[in-house]
């Protein structure tokens, strides 16, 4: 079995644009990219929205 560990980053203004740009064709396009041999773990995938602070 092989195991393989990925992060997307997807950086957007604030949450309602990134379920915004989530929902769009954008979305679907970007995970193109993603080979068709990698199959996600049912219940492993993880969303986390983080506020960076800048001065």
């Amino acid at each position: 079995m092989i195991v393989a560990l990925s992060r997307f980053t997807i950086r957007c203004n604030d949450e309602q644009s990134y379920r915004q740009w989530h929902r769009e064709h954008a979305c679907h396009e970007a995970h193109k990219s993603i080979p068709k041999e990698l199959k996600l773990v049912p219940g492993s995938a993880e969303v986390r929205l983080l506020e960076i602070f800048t001065d």
